[in-house]
């Protein structure tokens, strides 16, 4: 359903890095032309606050202690409490809200009970307005529909719902404050009249029960107000009543108990100006974090009511410290990422309208785009790469960060054990030691001493089977024999090589433990589909066919298998007009394509030798996210 605008009119949806069904329906809603975005920059919200020299903000909470150590850090900013205006007069006196105290229930059904009564009890005299976990167990519903109960009591002063307004699910003295309604829509224009009539007296149209008092008199009675968290933020709740402030001011009941930064607000919204206010905290104990920890309820029971409140405060901060501490590795490798896209746009400049990639600098855009795709595990690999790929030197986040280029970020769970193997056509002699020494950088940067790794050469066979890579020694026995393969050896055998290779991987023990890794590197062009005299025939083709399907049930038969198909056809330049290119081309696509369900492939071309690098860095890029996608 399409969301509509002021005037009227269906509103064009806003969602970056649109996924192809929204391209779609934009074209068919609204006859855009098809596009597709895709990354070409970074920007890291604290390295662009801390780019001024001073910012001073205002806030009505700035949080709690772990918060306020957070910004310190990151912005080196101070906060700095004002006090509240009647508190710099002489001779005035502003009171906080009153504490009715912590009242813990065994279920979700007794504490909504507990609620009820609360609001009962106090909605005579004062307004009242409740503050739920909203849509979380369907608890501001369940609320609401247990407060029905004071209007069906006939001795209460709220009126019953009509007909009408029974079948509207509404009752007349209680109202829900919520950002949209059940329907999904936006209820902002409804706000300002709810938050209005919350504190304004209600009266009842039926003349007093006392039988003394004049015709005229009639009881009178405030609104119930339900809430979510967003009404316990920003809705000034202006309690002017004069009765209702000398019967303690506006009562909130909380369900919960947030963080610092909401609890201030959600306190926030009774005792306002110079009026008096109270508060009631009325919680389950099948809901978090009693859930978890069962014996929390008997701690909570031995403090006061303010002592209880602190202590549920005080665990709220420190999970906002654990997710502040995850959140500043993620700033860190963002600082990085900014100062890349920073610097490559200050190198590269072109008009802000102007298409991307750009016709001018197309091959680095298209690597920049690579590479903020990357989820990096360091600053240090941030380094390396924004170095080799687009020749750009990184100085990383401000010093009082504390992050050291070498520190991991942890932001990805650690990627599971690989078993990879390597398998390289050194059939051409002319651009071998660029694929060896772009193997060599993968085995050095991203291959873990547990990872395993093979090396085979195409129509040759094993220069050293699956083992572990190991600790320096036991690698740089294996590095010298990858480095001391720059020799022009095999035979263009391209499908019986693969095959052996992932036989191989499919067989090893213990396989279940590593994700299995297929690198080819090959022209595509296999010289066994020839017949017994060597020659290519008009069979030829179904021969490569059948090749291939063997080969395709061999890999679909092997669970997590990543194949990286290198297509260096065009560099090997064996004769382009040979009648079995389409169908070369045609299988090795289809290697890649019908790879198998729960496996992943990716399919490369490399045109010219530099483009050998850029595979290996794709294919590297690749490995640090687990899989090729």
């Amino acid at each position: 359903m399409l969301e509509t605008g002021p005037d009227g009119f269906a509103r064009l949806p806003k969602v970056p890095l649109t996924d192809d069904w929204l391209v779609y329906k934009n074209f068919a809603d609204f006859g855009l032309a098809p596009s597709k975005d895709t990354f070409r920059s970074c920007l890291c919200t604290p390295i662009m606050y801390n780019k001024y020299c001073c910012i001073f903000g205002l806030t009505g909470s700035v949080g709690g202690a772990a918060e306020r150590a957070y910004i310190e850090k990151t912005y080196q900013a101070v906060p700095y409490e004002v006090p509240q205006f009647l508190h710099t007069c002489d001779q005035t006196d502003k009171a906080e809200a009153t504490n009715l105290g912590v009242r813990l229930e065994p279920t979700t059904d007794a504490m909504i009970a507990q609620v009820v009564a609360a609001a009962k009890k106090y909605y005579r005299d004062v307004p009242v307005l409740i503050i739920t976990r909203g849509a979380e167990n369907q608890e501001l519903l369940k609320v609401t529909k247990a407060l029905n109960a004071i209007a069906d009591d006939p001795s209460e002063p709220m009126p019953k719902p009509s007909m009408w307004a029974r079948r509207a699910k509404r009752t007349p003295g209680i109202q829900r404050l919520q950002e949209r309604n059940d329907a999904g829509e936006l209820m902002i224009d409804e706000c300002e009249g709810i938050v209005e009539r919350a504190t304004k007296r209600c009266y009842t149209d039926t003349p007093s029960a006392n039988p003394f008092a004049p015709a005229s008199a009639r009881e009178s009675y405030f609104r119930i107000t339900v809430t979510d968290w967003y009404g316990g933020r920003g809705h000034d709740f202006d309690c002017a009543d004069e009765r209702a402030n000398a019967a303690g001011g506006m009562l909130v009941i909380c369900t919960s108990v947030p963080d610092a930064r909401e609890w201030t607000q959600w306190k926030g919204r009774t005792a306002r100006q110079d009026r008096p206010g109270q508060y009631l905290v009325v919680l389950s104990e099948q809901d978090e974090p009693f859930k978890h920890e069962p014996a929390l309820a008997a701690t909570l029971r031995a403090l006061p009511a303010d002592g209880a409140i602190d202590e549920l405060l005080r665990r709220r901060d420190v999970s906002i410290r654990e997710a502040l501490s995850g959140f500043e590795s993620q700033q860190a490798r963002g600082a990085w990422l900014a100062e890349l896209c920073e610097k490559y746009f200050h190198s590269h400049p072109r008009a802000p309208t102007a298409e991307w990639p750009s016709i001018e600098h197309r091959s680095s855009d298209v690597k920049l785009r690579d590479l903020l795709r990357l989820p990096f595990a360091s600053g240090e690999k941030v380094v390396e790469a924004a170095a080799s790929r687009l020749g750009i030197e990184l100085n990383g986040p401000p010093a009082e960060w504390g992050w050291q280029p070498k520190d991991a970020f942890g932001i990805e769970p650690k990627r599971k054990d690989m078993a990879v193997t390597f398998l390289i056509d050194r059939t051409y002699e002319t651009f071998l030691q660029t694929v060896v020494d772009a193997v060599l950088r993968v085995f050095d940067k991203h291959l873990e001493p547990d990872d395993l790794v093979g090396y085979y050469g195409l129509g040759d066979g094993w220069i050293f089977e699956m083992e572990r890579k190991g600790e320096p020694e036991r690698a740089a026995h294996l590095r010298a024999q990858i480095a001391s393969s720059v020799e022009k050896r095999g035979e263009p055998h391209v499908y019986s090589s693969i095959q052996r290779c992932v036989s191989h991987l499919a067989e090893m023990p213990d396989g279940e433990r590593y994700s299995k890794w297929l690198v080819v590197l090959t022209d595509t062009a296999d010289f066994q589909c020839t017949n017994a005299k060597g020659h290519f025939d008009k069979d030829s083709p179904q021969r490569a066919e059948e090749a291939t399907k063997q080969l395709i049930s061999t890999m679909q038969a092997t669970t997590e298998l990543n194949l990286v198909l290198i297509d260096a056809s065009e560099i090997g330049n064996f004769n382009q007009k040979h009648h079995m290119w389409p169908t070369w081309r045609a299988l090795s696509r289809r290697l890649t394509d019908e790879v198998g369900d729960g496996n992943s492939a990716l399919y490369i071309d490399a045109a010219n030798e530099a483009m050998i690098d850029e595979a290996f860095d794709k294919l590297a890029g690749a490995m640090q996210g687990g899989a090729v996608g």
